[in-house]
């Protein structure tokens, strides 16, 4: 007889989140070669996703005047997310990413512009679920995330790159249509 997991996708991406023996390490103080801001206010407490966290930052607070749909699953797809962010007014791609370098696709480079990321990352318990990607330190040697939580922590380059590749490297960019350069 097969038994059903017991903990469903969300619930093992909170432990990864906090447990002590998770891959994701605390970031230490001041390392980062590029991090992005976030824009959270202090005061505000409402339990958040990586998508919320991509609108906050952007200036958009999920469900104020109607303007960000309630999450009614907890998984969303690159497309649905897309159809989100399209709708708030955002130019978006979803492209399988490259870590370093100039290239269009390169996580460095979308970061080093300010603009974060949300990137697929799919754990050896075959665990998918999306992460906010805000900065990296020194050669890319730690990726560095805001979770759920608010906290930002780090994934050693060799554990994101593997779990990145598993997902086959879907990274998600959105804009704001304001900040685009107008074609004549």
């Amino acid at each position: 007889m097969k038994f059903p997991r017991p903990v469903p996708a969300i619930s093992a991406l909170l432990l990864l989140w906090s447990c002590s023996s998770s891959p994701f390490v605390k970031v230490p103080p001041h390392p980062a070669v590029c991090l992005v801001e976030p824009n959270l206010e202090p005061h505000d407490k409402a339990p958040v996703n990586e998508l919320d966290l991509l609108l906050r930052y952007h200036g958009i607070a999920p469900g104020d005047s109607g303007t960000a749909p309630e999450r009614t699953k907890q998984f969303l797809s690159a497309s649905e997310i897309k159809d989100i962010l399209e709708s708030l007014g955002f130019t978006t791609f979803a492209f399988p990413g490259v870590l370093d370098g100039e290239a269009v696709t390169s996580l460095q480079h979308h970061l080093d512009l300010g603009r974060p990321l949300l990137v697929l990352l799919k754990s050896p318990l075959d665990d998918v679920f999306w992460n906010f990607l805000v900065g990296y330190t020194d050669e890319t040697s730690l990726l560095i995330m805001q979770g759920p939580d608010r906290k930002l922590r780090g994934l050693p380059r060799d554990l994101f790159s593997s779990w990145w590749d598993a997902a086959d490297n879907l990274t998600i960019l959105a804009v704001p249509d304001t900040t685009l350069p107008m074609e004549n």
